[in-house]
């Protein structure tokens, strides 16, 4: 699951024509925690143009999956929705919003390892096995996929679609981060009430409730929050001081020939740390043009060993002493 994540992840990257915003009901009740990019927002943005123009060199890598797929990924793929009702592997779901090949789907599904079918209603669920365990997966009315590592956790997800058990509530700290007109195209939350008692390791995350993060581009800035609700009002003073304690070390720690640290010191000038009961806010706005500038891509044309041309992408970070 965790591979198969990572894979549709990076191609929807690509581009992506079907990208909805996030809808809470789409999801189980039970969701403890979820994260939903809208790759059609983003795409609209100033960073998006600017991302797919990059992503243009790996035409030649994504061709071959296109084929396989039959499927125009940068035209039919769609957005993305990855979220869990708990914390193993096999309660994580992952779906994919695109135009999609029934035929094609079902006949790759059907060349897997240990293929079997199971029904449920009107779907045909895919199931199939390798050495990390067994997987299921079902097209959905030709334009969304679902995969789980859990046949019970992917039925769930089939019956909130179908309207046959009801979705997840809207959530006050998501209502509150995306309030407002801005486009958010990520939009995230954890639910560590819901999630229960956590590993040894995370004790500062059993001082919170849930968190919520989204981030977007208006009025040429990249604008992003992070709403953290704590359990209690003196946890929420004491993860308030923590968090501007770090801010506060980042920025007294040299940067002498260190370009990336003294961008980041600029960046976090304009963050913005305050209480908003009953949540701690984080919000910052950094101009996309000063993003741009940091990535400082340079473009070099060099054929190829077939005569085309390679595009060569060098990444550098904006000298702060340059005017």
């Amino acid at each position: 699951m965790k591979r198969c994540t990572m894979v549709l992840l990076g191609a929807l990257l690509v581009g992506a024509g079907w990208a909805k915003q996030f809808d809470h009901r789409l999801v189980p009740a039970q969701t403890k925690w979820f994260i939903h990019v809208d790759i059609d927002q983003f795409k609209k943005t100033q960073l998006g143009k600017f991302a797919l123009r990059q992503v243009e060199k790996l035409e030649p890598q994504l061709r071959p999956l296109e084929l396989i797929l039959n499927m125009k990924l940068r035209e039919d793929l769609g957005g993305v929705t990855l979220y869990g009702i708990g914390k193993e592997d096999a309660e994580v779901v992952l779906m994919v919003h695109g135009k999609f090949d029934r035929r094609q789907i079902t006949t790759l599904a059907e060349t897997s390892r240990e293929h079997r079918i199971i029904r449920l209603h009107d779907h045909v669920i895919h199931g199939w096995e390798d050495r990390k365990g067994a997987h299921y997966g079902c097209l959905v009315k030709d334009h969304t996929l679902i995969f789980s590592d859990g046949l019970k956790t992917l039925r769930g997800a089939l019956n909130v679609l179908d309207d046959k058990i009801y979705g997840l509530g809207e959530k006050p700290i998501v209502a509150k981060a995306t309030a407002g007109e801005h486009p958010f195209f990520i939009v995230g939350l954890v639910d560590f009430e819901a999630l229960g008692e956590l590993k040894a390791d995370a004790k500062i995350l059993e001082k919170m409730k849930a968190m919520c993060f989204v981030l977007g581009e208006a009025n040429d800035d990249l604008q992003g929050r992070l709403l953290v609700e704590p359990k209690d009002e003196k946890t929420g003073k004491q993860i308030l001081q923590i968090v501007k304690g770090m801010v506060a070390m980042v920025q007294i720690l040299p940067d002498d020939n260190e370009p990336e640290l003294w961008q980041l010191k600029q960046w976090l000038e304009t963050l913005k740390i305050e209480m908003a009961t009953p949540a701690i806010a984080m919000s910052f706005k950094v101009p996309v043009k000063e993003i741009l500038n940091a990535a400082k891509v340079s473009l070099k044309l060099e054929p190829n060993s077939r005569g085309e041309n390679k595009v060569e992408v060098e990444v550098g970070v904006e000298d702060k002493n340059k005017e």
